[in-house]
């Protein structure tokens, strides 16, 4: 199950040096990052990590200001790290 938008506990989240790099190969601005961060669903993954993407009023904001609305990032829910962000084409599984 997808939980609600969880914009509150992202605030204290660290971005690793390999995201920060991933982010300027990808083209992923600031700007969409804040995005993703606002209206984020969290989708737990096997280990402790969490895939976050857009909801779908955050993919109609991107939309509206020209940022691709796939950005996802990947998140160590126990240290809190932001551990990549990508453009993801795939289906996001459950676990």
């Amino acid at each position: 199950m997808s939980s609600a938008i969880f914009s509150d506990s992202l605030e204290n989240l660290y971005i690793s040096k390999h995201a920060k790099i991933r982010q300027q190969q990808r083209h992923i601005t600031d700007e969409a990052l804040d995005l993703l961060f606002n209206y984020a669903i969290k989708k737990r993954q096997q280990r402790g990590y969490a895939v976050i993407y857009l909801s779908k009023k955050g993919k109609k904001i991107a939309v509206k200001k020209n940022i691709k609305p796939t950005i996802c990032g990947i998140v160590n829910l126990t240290n809190r790290v932001l551990v990549t962000v990508e453009h993801r084409y795939k289906r996001i599984k459950n676990y």
